[in-house]
C-alpha cells in the first residue's frame, strides 16, 4: 500500500487517531521511542501500513540517527538512497539499540574478543576496522616495550582473531595510520613514517605469510597532509 492510497483511505474513514494526515502523523512519529512505533503496528491495518513506508524510515532514519550523530551500522555496501523501507527500519533500529547498550552504565557484552599480543600489554595507537568489509577485519596499531611500533591486520571470523598482515616500524619512524574509507578502492591505507615518507599500501588477503601481506602500491617523499 503506496502513500495516496493511504491518504485516501484515510479521509474516507470517521475520525479517529489513525485519520491524522501522514506529515502530521510523521511529526509525531519523530518524537515516539522507536518502539512504540514499531508497536503501533498492532493496533490496526492502516498504521500496520503507514509504520512500513520507506518514506518513515527514511525519515527517521535521518532524524532520529543522522542528525543526532548517532554512528550507522554498515550499510552492506548500499547508500541509503537504494535502501528499501525494510532495511532503513533494521539500520534504524539497529543503531538506536546499539546506542541505548553503548550509553548503558551496564552495557551487555556483545562479543569478547582477546587478542595475542606479541609482548605483554602493549601500548594500543589505534583499533579500526576496515570499512565497507562486514567488520571482519581489523587494524591495530602498537608500540611494544622495546619502542617498535607493530601494525597488524586481523581476521574476526574465527573464535581467536588471526593476524593476516604485519608491519614493523621503530618508534623513532612511526608517524600515523590513516584508513580509507573507500571500501572499492585497491587502496587500504596510507602510513607515514619519518624522515618525511608516505606510503600508500593494500593488503594480499591471501597471503599465508602476515610479514609479506602488506603490499605498497606507492610512495610520496616529502610531507604530505592526510
Amino acid at each position: 500500500m503506496d502513500e495516496l492510497t493511504i491518504s485516501s483511505y484515510i479521509r474516507d474513514r470517521s475520525p479517529s487517531l489513525d485519520t491524522i494526515p501522514l506529515d502530521i502523523l510523521f511529526s509525531i512519529f519523530q518524537h515516539l521511542p522507536i518502539q512504540s512505533v514499531l508497536a503501533l503496528r498492532q493496533t490496526s491495518k492502516s498504521f500496520d501500513a503507514i509504520t512500513r513506508l520507506r518514506s518513515l524510515w527514511a525519515l527517521l532514519l535521518r532524524t532520529l540517527v543522522q542528525e543526532q550523530n548517532i554512528p550507522i551500522p554498515s550499510f552492506d555496501g548500499k547508500s541509503p538512497e537504494s535502501l528499501s523501507a525494510l532495511e532503513l527500519e533494521r539500520f534504524t533500529c539497529r543503531a538506536l539499540a546499539l546506542r541505548i547498550n553503548w550509553t548503558n552504565p551496564s552495557p551487555n557484552l556483545k562479543r569478547e574478543i582477546r587478542f595475542g599480543a606479541a609482548v605483554k600489554d602493549p601500548d594500543v595507537l589505534l583499533m579500526e576496522f576496515l570499512p565497507g568489509r562486514g567488520n571482519r577485519w581489523l587494524v591495530s596499531v602498537t608500540i611494544e616495550a622495546s619502542r617498535n611500533c607493530i601494525i597488524q591486520c586481523w581476521d574476526l571470523t574465527v573464535l581467536q582473531p588471526v593476524c593476516i598482515a604485519k608491519l614493523t616500524y621503530t618508534d623513532e619512524t612511526y608517524k600515523r595510520v590513516v584508513i580509507n574509507d573507500d571500501p572499492s578502492s585497491p587502496a587500504i591505507m596510507v602510513i607515514q613514517s619519518k624522515p618525511a615518507v608516505t606510503e600508500i599500501v593494500t593488503i594480499d588477503f591471501e597471503e599465508k605469510d602476515p610479514e609479506s601481506a602488506f603490499v605498497p602500491l606507492s610512495a610520496i617523499d616529502g610531507r604530505r597532509e592526510i
